[in-house]
């Protein structure tokens, strides 16, 4: 079974997601990139197995920002 979806934590409480079936974490990482002005690679990203770690962000962000 592969990821649910990819994450980065960005700092201050602010996370950058996306569903794995949308990008590949190499794409997320791009598209994370231009967003925050920093270079990112797959390596900087995290992986959700499931919808209930997408949830606990959500609970503990002050940002959750989609990306696609």
């Amino acid at each position: 079974m592969g990821s649910y979806a990819w994450y980065y934590n960005a700092g201050n409480f602010t996370y950058y997601w996306t569903r794995s079936h949308v990008m590949s974490a190499t794409q997320f990482a791009r598209e994370v990139s231009k967003a925050i002005g920093k270079t990112l690679t797959a390596s900087d990203i995290s992986a959700a197995d499931r919808q209930s770690d997408i949830d606990r962000l959500q609970r503990i962000a002050k940002n959750l920002i989609y990306v696609d």
